[in-house]
């Protein structure tokens, strides 16, 4: 069941019971992986948005490690959190932070759009999630809202905030004829795990529309109502795996007036400058297009737009790793006033081509002239676009199909083919197929791939070329348009690196740990592992240095090294053994050299957004987040030591090295033994493991560097495991146990005066019962004292009458006697009367006391009942402490710093005289070679010329430097008929070290002259 809130403004909201609240805050903790430390993960909260200028109360509904967050942090100034506070009573005197429920005011200054928030718990720092700021009236569902009979009313131009269940929720609104209305759930740009169906129902049930994806994941609908009167929404969660039993998974639902854009064409546009483009969508105000979503047809309108002359890379804009090398920006269309949604458009600093059609046939295909960077469509299905340029032998060429960077629904392969002319008819031959890029995650199951094609093109030989471009979803007839870029041109190598904090980078390459949303937590003396993930672009090969910036005095970290053609590499932070709890923001930086000249890139931070519910097929959902690291030092564990190592090692490829370790031990009760193993992308090294023991003593890891390795620097580092003490929420569970106690006290302190007052009230009911008893005995009396004297009067005045009549002593004697006893029946009459009247008091008085009584008995009994509900869930919370505040043993890493491993290609160093010999046809040439030997190595070493392909007019004759030699000269004869030029070679030095052959290929220009 859901809780039932109230379907007024979101700036209400009911807050929890300490019974909810510490359970969740226990659970919470106890939730994550039980053998790890804790590190907290915010996964849901709710509302997952707010009206800017409002202010609402938000909770963390689903949390893990986040015991009591008493803060959120949002990426945008204008708005702050502030922790809700319980309101003191009897039994929680003191005031105190109602846990995970935040007053949340949104500045009328924070433009409408997508933000980030992170909750700040006892344990550091949380992961992200997606906040959203509008501009409109806001509520909340209200459950049970299940059917259409107990919908929820909702208004147009307003937002309903509402949590996925395994249910159906129903929402009720009134529209006019013909008047279009925009409904829009959004849950997957809010980083929900629901995934939206949205459908429209008429008053009596009718589906009218239902919709599944569309804005992304989220659906959209452009309802027309057919009459005036009653409409309904029905939202579901497609799957029902949100896990909506738990009411975690929260979703935006609009209904508004106004436009909406369904795409921009061309979606590339120059930066800084004025462009025309045309949007199409529904309630634009535009004519009617060719193109139609969900049967419904597409309006066009021609807009100018204002390029800046940046793009950005705020969480909002940016969704994958690939995304960070394409600049965009957002636009936002405005019509009567009203703002649509907003959409992105790249940017680009070249000029660009227009596709033009047909060119899907060779004798169509559209001709350009290198560099080109194409804008193009696939506009029907089974479309494939062809373009066709000239190059020269040995050139290199970069061809690139932009599509899902642009977010578009495509899946782009290319092909390049080489063109060849015969009797006036060309014929294609294949040389290249691409599909999808190799991804740098792959090992992770995460979706970090490049979905869209990309090669290196090395021309074989002078001709003609064409790349020929094909969308693999196909296409539906009135669809919109799928959007490409096509870039041919000279390869600007390019790089981008995005970080994964609490990501583990595996000892092997199959790496199959549950990942998880993590945030980056150091403990003191330990390290956080950063995983590296490098985006290398347009034939990028060389190193990339990663650095920290902004580091408090508190943290340390060595540079990494992403090694040459490294996919996969580790940035790591340490804290010092003292360091003070702290949290704050750093930055990463990646610096590499492109064309002699340093290139830095800020790194991407990668967000894990929820563990795949199955783990081994399914790839965890992630985006990049803002770019900033939000780190966390926490002193709740402490680690009982760290290993050393060198901090720089020097092999040769087919060498061995062998790494002394060790372990400093901050604890003395610390006695285990602990396996270590080398951790990095390490390619081609057999990395072993060693037994480190907690005594201090150096023992030796050996790595193996295989012949075929690849030469330059990487870092990597030293990894072991152990068990450590851990004791959680120690003051929490004496807190609970200090308030089991007080509770405990003033139950029985309650029931005391409960039972008193149930006994005042046993008495009160017996006078009152006395009380009634002589009101009715009196009542009695005083109906025999009226009735006695009416007699006495009667017989007095008849004794008066005969008195008179008769006139005798006799008559006049029994009138005064009649007389007499009449005025003393009066007499006690009235007395009885007063008697009654006394009676009635005390019953007044009485039914006075029995009512106080009473009221004291009931406003007792609520109370007691209230401290005895009270001190169950003290009993149930101080429980649960207990147990979840239990020593157990956690799985604790122990890292070494960073360590530079620098692989040199052979164990000597040469040094050739010269890179280029030049002869004369027929002529002779020589050149001079001296080494410097370096790891022992002391074997010969060989040389061979490698031929230039389609030249061999050059030869060697076969050369060698001698075992403990150090020099030699090779010698170089030239054909009589060797065409003159200049000739790419190379000498190939070869040796054999470690019972391995081991070459290396020297380039060497060969120059033929024409006499």
């Amino acid at each position: 069941m859901k809780t039932r809130t109230s379907n007024r403004p979101a700036s209400w909201a009911s807050r929890f019971t300490i019974a909810a609240a510490l359970t969740a805050a226990f659970a919470a903790g106890a939730s994550g992986q039980q053998n790890a430390p804790p590190r907290p993960s915010l996964l849901a909260i709710y509302p997952a948005g707010g009206q800017r200028g409002s202010e609402i109360v938000v909770k963390i509904t689903e949390s893990s490690d986040l015991a009591e967050a008493g803060e959120l942090v949002f990426s945008h100034p204008g708005i702050q959190a502030q922790p809700m506070m319980k309101a003191v009573d009897r039994f929680y005197p003191d005031p105190r932070v109602e846990p995970n429920q935040f007053r949340v005011s949104i500045s009328s200054e924070t433009p409408p759009g997508i933000y980030e928030v992170r909750a700040i718990g006892r344990y550091g720092v949380s992961n992200v999630r997606r906040f959203q700021v509008g501009a409109v009236a806001e509520f909340q569902e209200e459950e049970d809202n299940n059917d259409r009979e107990s919908a929820n009313s909702i208004q147009i131009n307003s937002v309903t905030n509402g949590t996925f269940g395994v249910d159906y929720d129903f929402f009720q609104f009134a529209a006019k004829q013909n008047q279009t209305l925009i409904v829009h759930c959004a849950a997957e740009q809010l980083d929900s795990r629901g995934d939206a169906v949205l459908s429209i129902l008429s008053s009596a049930g009718a589906e009218l529309a239902r919709v599944h994806d569309g804005d992304g994941l989220d659906p959209v609908i452009a309802f027309t109502p057919p009459a005036d009167g009653d409409y309904f929404v029905r939202v579901n969660d497609l799957t029902y795996a949100s896990d909506g039993a738990n009411q975690t998974a929260p979703y935006r639902l609009t209904v508004r007036r106004g436009p909406w854009i369904d795409m921009i064409e061309p979606p590339v546009i120059p930066a800084g400058r004025r462009s025309e483009v045309v949007i199409y969508g529904r309630n634009l105000g535009g004519k009617p297009s060719d193109y139609y979503v969900d049967g419904q047809r597409l309006e066009s309108l021609s807009v100018e737009i204002s390029a800046p002359q940046r793009g950005s890379s705020t969480g909002a804009l940016i969704h994958t790793p690939t995304e960070l090398a394409c600049p965009k920006f957002i636009y936002r269309h405005e019509l009567n006033g009203v703002v649509a949604n907003p959409v992105c458009i790249a940017l680009t600093k070249q000029p660009t081509l227009a596709e033009q059609e047909p060119n899907d046939k060779l004798k169509t295909a559209q001709t350009v002239t290198l560099p080109a960077d194409i804008v193009g469509s696939f506009g029907t299905a089974n479309d494939r676009d062809g373009f066709v340029f000239a190059a020269k032998r040995g050139e290199k060429i970069w061809i690139e199909a932009q599509s899902r960077v642009l977010r578009q629904p495509t899946d782009v392969a290319l092909v390049v083919q080489q063109l060849t002319e015969k009797d006036g008819e060309w014929s294609a031959r294949d040389l290249t197929t691409v599909d999808d890029v190799a991804s740098p995650g792959g090992n992770f199951r995460l979706p970090l791939s490049e979905d869209d094609p990309a090669t290196l093109f090395t021309v074989p030989q002078d001709g003609k070329f064409r790349v020929l471009l094909r969308e693999q979803l196909g296409a539906t007839a009135g669809a919109p348009p799928r959007f490409y870029r096509l870039r041919i041109k000279a390869p600007e190598p390019a790089f981008q690196v995005v970080g994964g904090p609490g990501v583990w980078l595996s000892a092997n390459t199959s790496n199959n740990q549950q990942l998880q949303p993590r945030s980056c937590v150091v403990r003191p003396g330990a390290a956080e592992e950063i995983t590296l993930f490098a985006y290398r672009r347009e034939g990028h090969r060389d190193e990339i240095l990663v650095e920290a910036k902004g580091l408090p005095p508190q943290l340390v970290a060595e540079p990494a090294i992403v090694g040459p053609n490294v996919l996969l590499s580790s940035f790591m932070l340490r804290a010092k053994p003292d360091a003070e709890p702290w949290r704050g923001v750093i930055s990463l930086v990646a610096r590499s050299t492109v064309n002699g000249k340093e290139i830095e890139q800020p790194v991407g931070m990668l967000e894990i957004l929820w563990t795949s519910p199955r783990n081994n097929r399914t790839p965890n959902p992630t985006r990049v987040t803002s770019g900033e690291l939000f780190v966390a030092i926490d002193d709740s564990v402490v680690y009982p030591g760290r290993l050393e190592a060198p901090a720089q090692l020097r092999v040769a490829r087919g060498g061995k090295i062998k790494v002394p370790v060790k372990m400093n031990k901050r604890l003395d009760s610390f006695k285990a033994n602990v396996t270590v193993s080398a951790i990095g992308s390490l390619n081609r090294v057999t990395k072993r493991t060693a037994s480190v023991t907690p005594d201090g003593k150096e023992v030796e890891l050996e790595l193996d560097v295989l012949q075929d390795a690849t030469p330059g620097r990487f870092t990597f580092f030293l990894r072991g495991e152990s068990d450590v003490d851990f004791e959680p929420f120690a003051d929490l569970l004496k807190r609970a146990q200090d308030d089991q106690k007080r509770i405990d006290q003033i139950s029985r302190d309650l029931a005391k005066a409960y039972q008193q007052a149930t006994s005042e009230k046993r008495t009160a009911d017996r006078v009152l019962q006395q009380a009634n008893t002589l009101v009715s005995t009196a009542k009695s009396q005083r109906q025999a004292a009226e009735s006695a004297k009416t007699q006495a009067e009667q017989r007095a005045k008849q004794a008066a009458d005969r008195a008179k009549q008769g006139d005798t002593d006799a008559l006049r004697d029994q009138a005064a006697t009649a007389a007499k006893l009449a005025a003393t029946a009066a007499e006690a009459a009235t007395e009885k009367r007063r008697a009654l009247e006394q009676a009635e008091q005390k019953l007044r008085a009485a039914k006075k006391q029995q009512a106080e009584a009473d009221s004291a008995v009931t406003a007792s009994k609520k109370i007691a009942d209230e401290a005895a509900q009270q001190k169950r869930t003290a009993d149930s919370v101080a429980q649960q402490a207990a147990r979840t505040s239990r020593k157990r043993k956690l799985s604790a890493p122990f890292h070494s710093s960073l360590i530079t491993l620098e692989i040199a290609s052979l164990p000597i160093k040469h040094k050739f005289a010269t890179r280029e010999l030049v002869f004369k046809p027929g002529g002779e040439q020589s050149l001079a070679i001296a080494i410097e030997r370096e790891f022992a190595f002391g074997d010969e070493v060989t040389f061979s010329l490698r031929q230039p392909s389609g030249f061999n007019s050059v030869r060697m004759a076969s050369g060698k430097i001698e075992k403990n030699k150090n020099e030699t000269t090779l010698n170089f004869t030239c054909d009589k008929k060797a065409k003159p030029g200049e000739y790419e070679a190379g000498v190939t030095v070869r040796l054999r070290y470690n019972n391995r052959t081991i070459s290396e290929d020297v380039p060497l220009k060969l120059v033929v002259s024409s006499e």
